[in-house]
Parts: structure tokens; sequence; C-alpha cells
């Protein structure tokens, strides 16, 4: 005779799992990997899927121990803190891709290379890259320049970005040509 599974609630689970009994955590993952590969498969235009299964993964591990019950039951919040992290994600990944190579031509190519295996520290070393690239920018460029070259990565189009600032789109694209020559010199 096959042994029944007692059938815990989200929460008694979470309980369990703060009370020490660790190996609980096995069947959270369990129910939740469905939902964590599924809305993976969402973002694989941008993202490697093994990477954002991964991602998700982490993000539930840490809702566990961050669950506060008297908010919200734990599947709306874990729900929510993957969704957060995927979006997230894949929002950076496809700023990375933004940015134009010829804009950055002129920089050291390994400083965009770190991020590429997924690890944690190595997101922390692109960020803090593509937080130094930006200041650098903001100190060469004029204000419009950094406004249009913000937007563009954030991949307005040159209509976009010209209605945003009441310019016309020649307006837009030669700002991007004085961005380019300045970061060639």
């Amino acid at each position: 005779m096959v042994e029944k599974k007692e059938a815990f609630s989200d929460e008694q689970l979470i309980s369990l799992i703060k009370s020490g009994e660790s190996e609980r955590i096995a069947e959270l993952f369990e129910r939740y990997s469905p939902y964590i590969k599924k809305s993976a498969y969402l973002y694989e235009k941008y993202c490697d899927v093994d990477d954002l299964i991964s991602e998700g993964e982490l993000a539930l591990y840490l809702a566990i121990y961050t669950f506060d019950n008297s908010k919200a039951s734990f599947k709306t919040y874990a729900v929510s803190c993957i969704r957060k992290t995927l979006m997230s994600r894949s929002r950076f990944m496809q700023a990375k891709m933004r940015i134009p190579r010829n804009l950055i031509s002129s920089l050291d190519e390994e400083m965009l290379e770190p991020a590429d295996d997924g690890n944690p520290e190595n997101m922390v070393i692109l960020k803090e890259n593509v937080d130094s690239l930006m200041k650098s920018l903001k100190g060469i460029l004029s204000d419009y320049e950094y406004s249009v070259i913000c937007d563009f990565i954030e991949g307005l189009s040159y209509k976009e970005i010209a209605a945003k600032h009441a310019k016309s789109e020649k307006s837009v694209d030669n700002a991007l040509k004085r961005i380019r020559e300045k970061i060639k010199r």
C-alpha cells in the first residue's frame, strides 16, 4: 500500500519550514514548479529558459523565507515574487540587447560579458558596469542627449522619443549621431 502524503496548505508548509522542517521546501517547489516553467517560457525570446527557471526558483525560495501571512496568501505572494523576478530579468536582458553595438564599440567588450552565465554575482557586476557606463555618458552628454539615449535604450522609437520631448524625429536622429561621435572620442 502506498502511503499518502498529508496535504498541507502552503501557509502550513511555510510554518513547518520556518520551524525547522526544511525538507518541506521540496513540496512547495513541486507545487510551484509548473508555474515557474510556464512563466519562464513567456520570456524565452530575451533570456535562456533554464536561467529563467533558476531565477524563478530562487524567487520562490526567497518568498518562502520573507512571507508574512498577515498581508496576503502565500500563493499570491509567491506568484508576485516569481513574476516580478522574471520580468525584471527579461527587462534587463532586453535593455542590454538594445544598447547599440556601435554605441559601445569604443568600450571594452569584456565589460558586458560577465552576465552571460546567469550567475547572480556576475549580474551585479554587469549592473555596476552599466551604471558606470550611464554615469560616464551623463558626464559627456547634454541633458537632452542623455534623455534621448535612455529612451532609446528603453526601446522607444524615434517617433515616441520625439513626441516625448516635443522635438522632431530628425532632432532625435541628430542627437543619437552626436552621442555616437562623443563616445568615439
